[in-house]
């Protein structure tokens, strides 16, 4: 899996949370699920986080390799539609990260989205991750899901493409 991301992001803080996102789920191709200019733009005008890359080389990248997760800086539009909606179509996952200020928010809210893309919905649990979207004052180095969301998760990956690995 590549994660595109600036210098906001440092590289113990994107090496945690490329470690968290392996460790727990299995990602599949993106090319498969999307019309490449729905790509395309969404990599255009520096919208996705990347480094060490020139936005061609980004392109070709996800397109070539197995993505699920965009990091977005900002909303992308393509006639009209925001392209961070075209992409949460039960497919995958986009964050905007504009307002993203620590590891432990980058992860909540990932995890959160993530649920929603396993067809969970909010969670009545405070200390879930899919009570609310809205990063709390919580300490995740705990599972951020609930019990009853995990195994919302876990049966869902049993019936769909996106799963969890062994």
């Amino acid at each position: 899996m590549y994660l595109y991301y600036t210098s906001g992001l440092d590289k113990k803080v994107l090496s945690f949370f490329v470690h968290y996102i392996e460790k727990n789920f299995h990602f599949i191709n993106l090319r498969k699920l999307f019309p490449i200019h729905i790509i395309k733009t969404c990599l255009s005008d520096n919208c996705v986080f990347h480094s060490e890359h020139k936005i061609d080389d980004a392109i070709k990248t996800v397109v070539e390799n197995d993505d699920k997760v965009l990091l977005a800086l900002k909303e992308t539009w393509l006639q009209g539609q925001n392209c961070c909606e075209l992409l949460l179509d039960g497919n995958a996952v986009i964050l905007l990260l504009a307002e993203i200020k620590s590891i432990d928010e980058l992860v909540w809210k990932l995890v959160h989205s993530i649920g929603h893309l396993y067809g969970l919905s909010h969670c009545r649990n405070l200390t879930c991750a899919m009570n609310n979207p809205i990063y709390p004052d919580l300490d995740i180095s705990q599972n951020p899901l609930c019990k009853k969301c995990e195994d919302g998760i876990t049966l869902a990956s049993k019936k769909i493409v996106v799963k969890s690995p062994n």
